[in-house]
């Protein structure tokens, strides 16, 4: 079925109510979930780096 036969075109606009209690929730779990993603790359890239270290990688030192 092609584009036109639904019609051509967008739904109609659709408003949508939010409340303050539920703008601060949204918010509030945005940062909260932005803030453990962030914790858990450091310790990735943490464990990486103690992985490269013991292995004995050691292009950081080249870099002085």
């Amino acid at each position: 079925m092609s584009y036109e036969q639904y019609g051509g075109g967008y739904a109609g606009r659709q408003e949508v109510t939010v409340s303050a209690g539920t703008a601060f929730k949204i918010g509030f779990f945005g940062a909260f979930g932005a803030m453990v993603a962030g914790i858990i790359l450091s310790v990735i890239f943490f464990v990486v780096g103690l992985l490269l270290a013991a292995a004995g990688v050691g292009f950081l030192n080249e870099l002085g």
